[in-house]
């Protein structure tokens, strides 16, 4: 098992489309690569193709791994279903790891970037 197939296990819970989590990384990186396209004074529409192909193409890869016909999730799930990771406390664990670090802490760093403070 892969770190991705217990996160997947974790964010996939209750939710159908759990797995929209593990996309927080790409939304993330949308920021800069938006920057550096005005930066390089590349093409808007340009830009807006590189943007999409960074946040849509892993959605397209993480939904084609984990839910098309034949996929990981239903093993995924069973696998990790009533072992000690199934615990409410390791779900907690790695929610608020995964939400420390692709929500807040970008933001820190964004606010203290425009601050001018690094």
């Amino acid at each position: 098992m892969h770190l991705f197939d217990y996160l997947y296990f974790v964010f996939n819970g209750k939710m159908r489309k759990g797995f929209n989590f593990l996309m927080a990384p790409c939304i993330w990186l949308a920021i800069p690569i938006c920057q550096l396209t005005d930066h390089f004074n590349l093409n808007k529409y340009i830009g807006l193709a590189i943007t999409l192909a960074v946040c849509v193409g892993p959605y397209i890869i993480i939904d084609h791994i984990y839910n098309r016909t034949g996929g990981r999730g239903a093993f995924v799930i069973k696998y990790f279903k009533n072992s000690q990771y199934d615990k409410i406390g390791w779900k907690a664990l790695v929610l608020a790891v995964w939400g420390i670090l692709w929500m807040v802490l970008p933001l820190v760093l964004y606010i203290l970037h425009k601050k001018g403070e690094i």
